[in-house]
């Protein structure tokens, strides 16, 4: 299971690579002192970040898959990678990173 969390733009892109899939989706309201605050603190983002945000997006999406087989192979290759950087630590005589 994975959560996911936007607004109706945001979430297209997700339930639109799964069109037989199941969701649960659950309406969040926002009383106006959360909306105001979250409107506050919200960065405004240049044209290049936009850029560099749209990049990662797309990527994110090229990457996306539900086949168990590449999720089972991307889940050893990861456990590769952290194996191999805690052995590099632990040879220099730094503490390994992941448990």
């Amino acid at each position: 299971m994975q959560i996911h969390e936007g607004t109706t733009q945001e979430l297209t892109s997700i339930l639109a690579h799964s069109p037989q899939g199941r969701f649960r989706l659950i309406e969040i309201e926002e009383d106006q002192e959360t909306a105001a605050l979250s409107a506050e603190v919200t960065p405004a983002i240049d044209a290049e970040n936009a850029a560099a945000i749209a990049l990662l997006k797309s990527w994110r999406e090229q990457d996306w898959t539900e086949d168990p087989d590449e999720l089972r192979k991307a889940e050893e290759e990861l456990g590769e990678f952290k194996r191999a950087l805690n052995a590099t630590r632990l040879s220099s005589g730094e503490r390994p990173i992941f448990p």
